[in-house]
């Protein structure tokens, strides 16, 4: 969990009508994750700053011009790193809203994803869009396939081993 900072600021919720999907939008001045790991997929996109993470023994940057993407139980930490600022927005997805996902993609099995961070502009606007649509209760269901369906097919892997 992030560092208590008064200028800190999270709000966490489960979406009322996607069973499994969580949603979190954050905007840190201070923060260092601990590695941790998730029982969903996570798909995270910054809105502004960025900050730094650790994932499968390298580290890298969140921006605003990448995806950020973490299998189920994959370890990561992070922290702020150079920048003064990190406002960002993540989707949690657990075996039950995954398993929704393969439905309303009419797929047997998801994809592993071999790396954790993806440059794809259109897919950034996408999913904040879509985060944005969720946040405020409109129904995104489409839009959560589109994303969703095009996020596998760019930057999936054939290795299902971790989403199947």
């Amino acid at each position: 969990m992030a560092r208590t900072d008064p200028n800190n600021r999270a709000r966490y919720w489960a979406d009322r009508r996607m069973q499994g999907l969580s949603l979190l939008h954050a905007d840190f001045t201070r923060h260092d994750y601990a590695p941790h790991r998730h029982d969903a997929l996570v798909v995270a996109v910054t809105e502004l700053g960025g900050a730094e993470f650790s994932s499968r023994g390298r580290s890298d940057e969140a921006r605003p011009d990448v995806m950020m993407v973490f299998n189920p139980d994959e370890p990561h930490s992070g922290r702020m790193g150079r920048s003064a600022r990190w406002r960002y927005r993540s989707l949690y997805l657990d075996s039950c809203a995954l398993d929704g996902l393969k439905a309303g993609l009419g797929i047997d099995a998801l994809p592993y994803f071999t790396r954790n961070l993806f440059t794809d502009r259109d897919l950034v606007a996408g999913f904040l869009a879509l985060h944005r649509a969720l946040d405020v209760g409109e129904d995104a269901g489409e839009t959560m396939l589109a994303g969703f369906g095009a996020l596998f097919r760019r930057h999936g892997s054939g290795d299902r081993r971790a989403l199947a």
